[in-house]
């Protein structure tokens, strides 16, 4: 892993822990397609953007193709990713993963508590 790599991880990862003790939005399903888009976005090297099929990401999150689709858009709503659905079969759809300085318990509308 390079360091760019680790820096890609350590500014995405704290954002969805945050998010899950304290974002009661969220669920086990929206956990287990964040976790497939990591995997697809770690094998693909941490490129800018994920291009990626929701049949292949529900596959890897062990979910209902319908429930893939509502974590997506949920995920995205809630400022987790940016998520631009593709209606073309040919071409996946763009996913991006939110980063950067930001304090990651900012993101999705949330209240900053203290740990």
């Amino acid at each position: 892993m390079t360091w760019s790599s680790f820096m890609k991880l350590e500014g995405t990862l704290p954002r969805i822990f945050h998010g899950l003790r304290y974002d009661n939005r969220l669920g086990m399903s929206h956990l287990a397609v964040y976790m497939a888009l990591m995997e697809q976005w770690y094998t693909d090297g941490f490129q800018e953007h994920l291009e990626t099929y929701a049949r292949t990401t529900a596959r890897l999150a062990k979910v209902s193709l319908a429930t893939c689709y509502g974590c997506l858009s949920d995920l995205d709503c809630y400022g987790y990713i940016s998520y631009q659905a593709s209606f073309d079969p040919r071409i996946g759809s763009r996913i991006e993963f939110k980063i950067g300085p930001d304090d990651p318990r900012r993101q999705g509308g949330l209240p900053i508590r203290p740990d």
